[in-house]
C-alpha cells in the first residue's frame, strides 16, 4: 500500500513539475525572414516591391507560372488569376494583398531551397495548433481590449503569441474576439493577427529564375 501510495506521490511530483508547465507555456510564432540566404530571391523581392509601387502588371504577368493556384475550387493558370482579381480595375485589392504578404518574412519549404513561403507563419506554423480555430500576432506589444474599440480598456499586451478564436461577429469586420493561452479574454484589431491560412505567396525557382506559383488562401 505505502508503496503505491509512494508511486502516486512521485507522478504527481512528475506531472506537475514537468508536463503542466509545457502545457502552460505561452505558445509563440516568432518572425522570420530566410531570404537573405539567396541573392537572387533578395532580388526578386526587390523588383516584386517596385512592381508593387507601380502597379506594374506587365512585369507581374512575367513572373507569375502558367499554372498558378488561386484557389483550391478553380483550374488554375494566368487567366483565371486576372479575371479573379479583376486586375484591368485600378483599384483591385490584388497590390495591397501582395504588399502585405511580402512586407513579412518568409521560409524556405523545400531542403534544397528552391521554394519560399511567405508569410512565415505558413511554413512553421505548429501542428497543434488548429490553423481555423487559431491566429498569431504578428508584432510586439499588442493590445487586447476589453471591448471592440481603440477606446476599451487595455486588459493586456502580447509579443507574437497564438490565439484562438471565439466567436463574434464584427459588422465592419475590423476586430476579432480571442483567448489567451491563460484564459484572457478579449478583442484585437485584425490587422494585428494572421491566420497562416490566410493569403500566402509560393515562391518557386527554376533553372535560376524565381516565379510565383501559388498565391492563394484558405486550405
Amino acid at each position: 500500500m505505502k508503496n503505491k501510495f509512494y508511486l502516486i506521490v512521485i507522478i504527481f511530483i512528475y506531472l506537475t513539475f514537468t508536463i503542466y508547465p509545457q502545457i502552460k507555456k505561452t505558445p509563440k510564432v516568432i518572425p522570420i525572414d530566410q531570404s537573405s540566404k539567396d541573392i537572387s530571391l533578395i532580388k526578386f523581392k526587390n523588383e516584386i516591391f517596385n512592381a508593387i509601387e507601380k502597379k506594374d502588371t506587365n512585369f507581374l504577368v512575367s513572373i507569375l507560372d502558367t499554372n498558378i493556384l488561386n484557389s483550391f475550387g478553380g483550374n488554375g493558370g494566368i487567366q483565371e488569376f486576372w479575371d479573379m482579381w479583376q486586375m484591368e480595375d485600378p483599384n483591385t485589392s490584388f497590390w495591397k494583398e501582395l504588399k502585405k504578404v511580402f512586407t513579412m518574412g518568409g521560409t524556405f519549404i523545400d531542403n534544397n531551397k528552391n521554394m519560399f513561403a511567405m508569410p512565415y507563419l505558413f511554413g512553421i506554423w505548429p501542428e497543434d495548433y488548429d490553423p481555423f480555430s487559431f491566429v498569431a500576432a504578428i508584432n510586439k506589444d499588442v493590445e487586447i481590449h476589453e471591448n471592440p474599440s481603440k477606446k476599451s480598456k487595455i486588459i493586456k499586451k502580447i509579443n507574437y503569441e497564438i490565439l484562438m478564436l471565439v466567436d463574434f461577429e464584427d459588422e465592419n469586420n475590423n476586430w476579432k474576439k480571442v483567448m489567451t493561452v491563460d484564459s484572457v479574454y478579449g478583442f484585437i484589431q485584425k490587422d494585428f493577427v494572421r491566420s497562416p491560412i490566410d493569403y500566402r505567396v509560393i515562391l518557386q525557382k527554376e533553372k535560376g529564375k524565381w516565379k510565383i506559383t501559388s498565391f492563394v488562401a484558405g486550405d
